[in-house]
C-alpha cells in the first residue's frame, strides 16, 4: 500500500478481511494525525506525539473525531507485515508514536549525471530555490534573511511554479542580492536550471518526509544549503556537499549565506564531493532490489 490517502484505509480493511498480508509505505503523518504535515492551521509545528489524546486536543477543532480517526488508521497500520519509511526521520516519527515494525526504505533516485555549471555572467554566486512561492517550503524565510543579510556577492534564482515557463526575468533585489524568476520547468528542463546556479537552497519550515531536490542537486554537483527539516538534509554531508542549519532558524541560515557571500569565489570555482553523494544517496536500482528481497521473504512465509 503506497500513498493511499485519497483511497482511505478501506484498502487495508479489504486485504485483512481476505487474509492477504500487506505492507505500507508512510510518506508523512497522515496515518497518525489529522495534521498531515505536522503543521496546525497557523503553520506552527504540532507536538509529534500525535496518538496521545491530551496532545491531540491542543490543536484539534474536534478532538473526538481526531482520536477516532487515528485509532482506526493506526489499528490498520499495526496489522501491516512491515511499515516502510522513506527516511530515518520518518521511521523515528512512527517509532515515537508506538510503531515497532518499521524499515527504512529510502526513495531511490534514477541516474542523475553531474552538470557543467555555466559561467556566472555577473560574477556573483548564484543561489537557486525550487520550492514555489509558498510559506511551508521556506520562500518567505529565504527572502527575509537575504533582505537583512545584505549579501552583495549573491544573486537568487527562483522557480515560480505558478508562472508559465518563460525566459529568466529580473524582478528586483532582496537586500543587496539581485533576484530572478523562472517559470515552472519540466523534469527534462531541470538540468538547464541546475547548470545556471551554484548553490541550491532548501529552506523548508516543516519536517519533510524525504526531500528530493537536495539529493538531485547534490548528484548534479551543486552545493546544497538545507534546513534540518525531517529527511531533507539527511544526505547532505556537512562542508563536503553543503551546509545544514536548524529548521526555521533565521540566524542559522544567515550565517551560512554570509559565509557563501564572503567566499563566493571559492564556491564559484569548486564543486562539492559528488562521489560522496553518489555513495550515500540511494539509487532506484538499490531501492527496488531491497524491496524485492523483502517481498520474497514475506511471500516465503
Amino acid at each position: 500500500m503506497h500513498c493511499v490517502q485519497r483511497l482511505t484505509g478501506t484498502l487495508l480493511e479489504s486485504a485483512a478481511s481476505l487474509s492477504i498480508p500487506y505492507v505500507v509505505t508512510v510518506h508523512d503523518a497522515w496515518w497518525i494525525s489529522e495534521h498531515q504535515f505536522l503543521l496546525d492551521k497557523n503553520t506552527n509545528l504540532v507536538d509529534f506525539n500525535q496518538l496521545n489524546p491530551l496532545v491531540v486536543q491542543q490543536t484539534s477543532s474536534n478532538t473526538e473525531a481526531a482520536v477516532k480517526r487515528s485509532k482506526y488508521l493506526s489499528g490498520l497500520l499495526v496489522g501491516a507485515e512491515k511499515i516502510y519509511a522513506v527516511s530515518e526521520y520518518q521511521a523515528t516519527l512512527y517509532r515515537q508514536n508506538g510503531f515497532k515494525n518499521i524499515a527504512v526504505n529510502k526513495n531511490g533516485l534514477p541516474h542523475v549525471a553531474p552538470v557543467n555549471r555555466s559561467k556566472s555572467a555577473s560574477g556573483k554566486l548564484r543561489l537557486g530555490y525550487v520550492g514555489g512561492i509558498c510559506d511551508h517550503k521556506g520562500y518567505y524565510q529565504l527572502k527575509r534573511v537575504l533582505q537583512e543579510a545584505q549579501c552583495s556577492q549573491l544573486e537568487c534564482h527562483v522557480i515560480d511554479i505558478d508562472e508559465e515557463r518563460s525566459n529568466v526575468k529580473a524582478v528586483g533585489k532582496w537586500g543587496e542580492s539581485n533576484v530572478f524568476t523562472w517559470g515552472r520547468q519540466t523534469p527534462d528542463a531541470m538540468d538547464g536550471f541546475y547548470m545556471s546556479i551554484d548553490v541550491l537552497v532548501a529552506p523548508s519550515v516543516w519536517p519533510e518526509s524525504f526531500g528530493l531536490v537536495t539529493r538531485e542537486a547534490a548528484l548534479r554537483g551543486i552545493w546544497v544549503v538545507a534546513a534540518d527539516a525531517g529527511g531533507m538534509a539527511e544526505d547532505v554531508i556537512s562542508k563536503k556537499t553543503g551546509f545544514i542549519y536548524p529548521m526555521r532558524d533565521d540566524a542559522g541560515l544567515a550565517k551560512i549565506l554570509n559565509k557563501l557571500n564572503e567566499k563566493s569565489s571559492y564556491y564559484l570555482t569548486n564543486t562539492p564531493d559528488i562521489a560522496a553523494s553518489q555513495a550515500r544517496i540511494t539509487s532506484l536500482e538499490d531501492q527496488v532490489a531491497e524491496l524485492a528481497d523483502d517481498y520474497l521473504q514475506l511471500i516465503s512465509q
